[in-house]
C-alpha cells in the first residue's frame, strides 16, 4: 500500500501499457496461427485429421500471453513523487519497491524494435543500494525519464 509522506506530492502515477502484448514473441505466435489456418483451408489435401489442433494449441498460448500482458497492466503500478519512485506489484499479495530520488545515480532508457514501433520504453534506474530498478513498458517513457531526472 502506498502512503505519502509529509510534504510529498504525486507527480505521476502510471502502469505498463497494454500495448506490450504486441511484442515479438506474440507476433510470431500469431503469424504461426494464421499460417496454419491458411494452410489448412487452402491445401487441406496435405493435412491429416487433427493437424489444425496445432494451430489451436498455439492460439491458446497466444490468448494466455495476452491475458498475462493485460494482468501486468493492472497489477503493476508506478508512482513518481517529488521524493521517490515507487513500484507496486502483486494481485493477491502486494510488493512495494522504492528508491529515493536523492539515491538515484543513473536513469537509462531502453526500447527494442517492436517497442519503438509501438512507442513504448523501459526506464532503468540504478542507485545507492539498488542494483536495478525497472519501470517497464511505459507509453510515455521519455517524459517519465525527464521527470525523474529533474
Amino acid at each position: 500500500m502506498f502512503t505519502k509522506n509529509d510534504n510529498e506530492e504525486i507527480i505521476l502515477e502510471t502502469s505498463p501499457s497494454i500495448k506490450s502484448v504486441f511484442n515479438l514473441i506474440n507476433l510470431i505466435i500469431f503469424l504461426f496461427i494464421v499460417w496454419n489456418i491458411y494452410e489448412y483451408f487452402t491445401a487441406s489435401w496435405r493435412f491429416r485429421d487433427g493437424e489444425l489442433i496445432d494451430a489451436r494449441d498455439w492460439a491458446i498460448l497466444f490468448v494466455i500471453r495476452i491475458a498475462y500482458a493485460y494482468l501486468k497492466s493492472i497489477i503493476f503500478k508506478y508512482i513518481i513523487t517529488n521524493q521517490r519512485v515507487v513500484k507496486i506489484d502483486g494481485l493477491v499479495t502486494r510488493k512495494t519497491t522504492e528508491i529515493p530520488l536523492t539515491s538515484i545515480e543513473t536513469v537509462n532508457f531502453k526500447e527494442g524494435l517492436i517497442e519503438r514501433f509501438l512507442k513504448l520504453g523501459t526506464i532503468v534506474l540504478t542507485g545507492k543500494g539498488v542494483s536495478k530498478f525497472e519501470l517497464k513498458n511505459l507509453e510515455n517513457a521519455i517524459d517519465v525519464k525527464n521527470i525523474i531526472k529533474t
